[in-house]
C-alpha cells in the first residue's frame, strides 16, 4: 500500500481524537499535581511566567499543530501496516514516541547540559502521549 493511498483510508475523526488526547495528556502531565513544579524548576520558570495567559495561545497553537502531524503519522502507519486495533496502536505509539521523541530529546538535553530529569519529564510526556494517541486511533480505526 502506498502512503498516499493510506491517507485516504485514515479516519480524520480518530486523528482529531488523538489531538484532543495530546491536550488532555499535557494538561494532566504538566499539572501542579504531577510534574509542573519539578519541570518549572528544571527549566527555570517562575510561577508568574507559568500563569501568563497571553503565552497560552501560542503554546496551545503550537501543540495542536504538531500533535495533528503526529496523529496523522500514527494513523497513517497503522493504516499502512493493517494494524488498526487498540494494542497495535498503543505499541506503535510507544515505539514512535520513544524513537522520535524521547531519544532525540534526551540526546539534545544531554548536549545542552540539562538535567536528565528534564528529559525524563518531557520525553515521558511524548511517549505517554504518543501511546495514548496510538491506542485511541487504533481503537477508533
Amino acid at each position: 500500500m502506498q502512503w498516499i493511498d493510506a491517507l485516504e483510508g485514515i479516519s480524520y475523526l480518530s486523528v482529531l481524537a488523538g489531538v484532543v488526547t495530546s491536550i488532555v495528556t499535557g494538561f494532566l502531565w504538566y499539572s501542579p499535581g504531577a510534574f509542573q513544579n519539578q519541570w518549572a524548576k528544571l527549566v527555570g520558570l517562575k510561577r508568574s511566567e507559568l500563569e501568563n495567559k497571553g503565552a497560552m495561545q501560542v503554546l496551545f497553537g503550537t501543540s495542536i499543530m504538531f500533535y495533528t502531524v503526529v496523529s496523522v503519522v500514527i494513523a497513517l502507519l497503522l493504516e499502512m501496516t493493517g494494524s488498526m486495533d487498540f494494542s497495535s496502536g498503543l505499541l506503535m505509539g510507544v515505539i514512535l514516541g520513544f524513537a522520535f521523541g524521547f531519544g532525540p530529546m534526551a540526546v539534545t538535553y544531554t548536549f545542552a547540559r540539562r538535567k536528565f530529569d528534564l528529559a525524563l519529564i518531557d520525553g515521558g510526556y511524548v511517549v505517554v502521549t504518543c501511546a495514548a494517541i496510538g491506542a485511541i486511533i487504533g481503537y477508533l480505526g
